[in-house]
């Protein structure tokens, strides 16, 4: 038993050491912060004061737990057919997970424009969970790779969040906007690295995922809108936001882990 333990914490170092190899020398890549993409999105829309320095404090905590993590695992999936239909796989469970919750929580509201557009974004995460699936299913006749991962937990996990829902549609929205703009980051990582391949299949696989990436700008505009008008209305919001982002900043380790999961059971 402790032998296979040291042996599964050894594999699983492994292949974070195989993560951080291919990370990036030159400190390069996407550097744009929070309040800059927010910024970007929102265009003419006067960004309250408040919302500005909330982004900034939230700043380090966006995307992956580091920058150079982030860099390293889209360089690395790039390059790696058969992880990156793994990882494709995952987000279609997560896709489908968001889009159910967002459904649900709608239900609870008066009809409302708040309303209608979460329907709208549930929609965009169901169609985003089939381009996921049917990227993973044509990736899987090149690689040949079977993936039988179990990614029912992220289902049930959202299960269990909308049965615990308190009805507080204010720190739900801020959920939200995190996870928008962590899954603009990392949908935008993936785009930038598999344009180093010039090959059909990428440049298929890049279209694709430019689709999604449009819909988590609007999404992020919708939801920042949002948070930006509350508080306009001196709603303090900072440590909701801040709150939001610390939780997606958790996940990513998950997503980490889960990559050096992948190099372990493949060594």
């Amino acid at each position: 038993m402790f032998e296979r333990e040291l042996a599964r914490i050894c594999g699983l170092y492994s292949g974070l050491t195989v993560i951080f190899s291919q990370g990036p020398k030159d400190g390069g890549g996407d550097t744009m912060t929070v309040l800059g993409l927010v910024l970007e999105i929102l265009g003419s829309c006067k960004v309250e004061d408040s919302f500005r320095r909330a982004l900034d404090r939230v700043d380090g905590l966006a995307v992956s737990p580091a920058m150079q993590i982030r860099q390293s695992i889209a360089k690395l999936v790039a390059s790696d057919l058969a992880l990156l239909q793994r990882n494709f796989r995952r987000h279609s469970f997560g896709e489908l997970a968001t889009s159910q919750t967002l459904q649900s929580i709608a239900s609870t509201l008066k009809p409302t424009s708040l309303r209608e557009e979460m329907l709208a974004h549930a929609d965009d995460e169901l169609r985003h969970s089939k381009l996921f699936s049917a990227l993973a299913k044509s990736l899987q006749q090149s690689t040949g790779y079977t993936d039988c991962e179990d990614f029912s937990w992220i289902l049930d996990d959202d299960r269990r969040f909308v049965e615990n829902y308190a009805g507080d549609i204010v720190e739900f929205i801020c959920n939200v906007f995190a996870a928008e703009v962590r899954s603009h980051s990392f949908v935008t990582s993936y785009i930038t690295a598999l344009r180093a391949d010039d090959s059909a299949q990428a440049k298929r696989i890049c279209k694709v995922l430019a689709r999604i990436l449009d819909d988590e700008g609007r999404h992020i505009g919708y939801t920042g809108r949002y948070i930006n008008q509350w508080m306009a209305s001196n709603l303090d919001l900072a440590e909701s936001l801040e709150r939001s982002f610390k939780a997606f900043d958790r996940n990513s380790w998950v997503d980490i882990a889960g990559t050096a999961q992948f190099f372990y059971e493949r060594a």
